[in-house]
């Protein structure tokens, strides 16, 4: 029974991809503002079609799927 709900409880967790890294939650200064800004794969892909004259430039950015 132990083993079933352990797999259950596995499956159910989210994958997260390579790379991924979780920099928790940013708390801005009394009186500061806070900006978050999230770029996802759509936006680097264009920019990666773009830099297609720096081949280095795009093979990084072709291998991002968000920031």
């Amino acid at each position: 029974m132990a083993a079933v709900v352990a797999l259950g409880a596995s499956a159910g967790a989210a994958t997260v991809a390579p790379g991924y890294v979780d920099f928790g939650k940013f708390s801005p200064t009394p009186g500061a503002e806070f900006v978050e800004v999230n770029v996802n794969s759509n936006l680097i892909a264009m920019v990666t079609s773009l830099a297609k004259s720096e081949p280095e430039i795009a093979d990084v950015l072709g291998g991002l799927k968000s920031i």
